[in-house]
């Protein structure tokens, strides 16, 4: 809101277009619809990043003046995605108390300016001319230093950002305890999203019960508690299996039992493919909205606990059974471990030696997706040679239905089956009897498929297919850091 304080300033406008980007209705009618309009200046407005980002690139205006907490967008998100257009305009930012850290980083992105609530009509008038003046005066190309220097603070910032999901990885995958996994999970979420409060969901013996961790900063301690789903954007999660980021800093959003929250952003946690919890960070009094950032670290917060759970499950299962499937379980944990310190491929390599011991079979394979087409990639058990070649167009093969719908299958009579694709026998000379292919999924994303063949000691069964995802698990984070690499 604007501070009415005596008009000292002579400044108008010539038409200039100027873009108010701001969630506060009374921000935006001071400005866009009053202030502005009286001097000369023709005003648009956005209540929301992602309405601003599509009236930039759509209305060209020659100025915006933007908020930093948004819903949808947050400003930085903004920035971050006009960072390298060539033609974009200039930015002012508007910023309230405790931003310094965000405004650091808008100004690393090119923010020419800058206003701190609340300001005054003469603060505002003279930024305004200030940054329209700059504009005009600068003779500099659109490929400048300044845009190079973005594009290597961009290089440096997504050099950091994988460097720190490693760590997270190591942090979360070695662990095989349930609580140490909650614990670490929970404060993880909230240090690396800034936010008030976390908490996991995950289902109790009950249908309608779940179990509740959570943790709040204020509090600096786990609390576990069981209760009936009340929470319509955990329940929304857990039925979609898809991410939910909401923010509303004037009514709020209900969270259930009668709470509201300013912001808020959950992610699914899946264990084969099958949603089984939600992991979700809140903001209940300070009006911060969630960004894409925040988002892709939740994201990936929420894999890696996928992974940690199903070792865990997997290991106090096997405690009832054999001394060594709990060695099997250990080996997997030792390669997800290697994932923090070792290359992916080396990674996949390890993956691929503990599947072709484990299962009694002739040979086992990665493929990986690329484009509309499925590549291979490695294998143990046939000659790489004669496989380094093969590709497949998508859908085409098991392979192929596989990347293609991101369901898994097996045949223990391959030749009969309508997805057999005998081509890749013939070049290989290698016959194929029984097939087991699972997709390997990150983030929602099919990157690529795992194949077991001929099992030599009886036929594939679905429990395979449950012990087979694990690998799965690991060798889809290394394909994705393999892309991020």
């Amino acid at each position: 809101m604007l501070d009415m304080q005596p008009l000292n300033h002579k400044l108008s406008g010539h038409g200039e277009k100027i873009l108010v980007v701001d969630d506060s209705r009374e921000t935006v009618r001071h400005l866009a619809e009053t202030l502005l309009p009286t001097f000369g200046f023709n005003s648009i407005y956005a209540l929301d990043g992602r309405t601003a980002l599509e009236r930039i690139r759509a209305d060209a205006p020659d100025l915006v003046m933007l908020d930093l907490n948004l819903p949808h967008m947050t400003g930085i998100d903004v920035l971050q995605a006009l960072a390298l257009d060539e033609n974009r305009p200039p930015v002012v930012l508007m910023t309230g108390g405790g931003s310094e850290q965000s405004a650091i980083d808008a100004f690393r992105l090119g923010v020419k300016d800058y206003l701190v609530k609340p300001f005054t009509i003469d603060e505002v008038l003279e930024t305004i001319q200030r940054t329209l003046e700059r504009s005009e005066n600068s003779n500099t190309p659109l490929i400048d230093e300044q845009q190079l220097e973005i594009a290597r603070n961009e290089i440096r910032r997504q050099k950091d950002q994988f460097g720190r999901l490693l760590t997270i990885s190591k942090q979360i995958t070695a662990l095989t305890d349930l609580n140490t996994i909650i614990d670490r999970t929970l404060r993880l979420a909230l240090e690396e999203c800034e936010a008030e409060q976390s908490t996991l969901w995950l289902p109790a013996s009950e249908r309608s019960q779940i179990h509740t961790y959570q943790y709040k900063l204020e509090k600096n301690a786990v609390y576990n508690f069981n209760h009936t789903i009340q929470d319509p954007f955990m329940q929304r999660v857990l039925n979609s299996g898809e991410l939910v980021r909401e923010a509303d800093f004037s009514d709020g959003l209900n969270v259930g039992l009668e709470r509201r929250a300013r912001s808020v952003l959950y992610v699914p946690i899946k264990i084969h493919l099958e949603t089984v919890g939600v992991l979700g960070v809140t903001h209940t009094y300070a009006p911060h909205a969630f960004s894409e950032l925040d988002e892709m670290f939740l994201s990936a917060i929420g894999e890696y606990v996928s992974i940690a759970l199903t070792n865990a499950f997997n290991i106090q299962k096997s405690r009832s059974s054999n001394a060594g499937r709990i060695r099997d379980l250990y080996s997997l944990v030792n390669i997800t471990n290697s994932l923090a310190t070792d290359s992916a491929d080396k990674v996949i390599r390890d993956a691929l030696f503990y599947t072709y011991n484990r299962w009694q079979i002739e040979a086992c394979s990665v493929w990986k997706v690329e484009g509309k087409r499925v590549k291979f990639m490695n294998n143990m058990g046939v000659g790489s040679d004669s496989l380094t070649n093969i590709d497949l167009p998508a859908g085409e093969g098991f392979v192929g239905y596989v990347t293609e719908t991101g369901k898994w299958i097996y045949s223990n009579a391959v030749t009969h089956h309508p997805r057999h694709h005998g081509g890749v026998d013939e070049q290989t000379g290698f016959q194929t009897r029984s097939i087991l292919c699972i997709p390997l999924t990150y983030q929602g994303n099919v990157l690529g498929a795992l194949q077991l063949i001929n099992r030599m000691d009886g036929d594939f069964v679905e429990k395979d297919v449950e012990q087979a995802m694990s690998v799965g698990s690991i060798l889809a984070i290394a394909l994705h850091l393999m892309q991020g690499s």
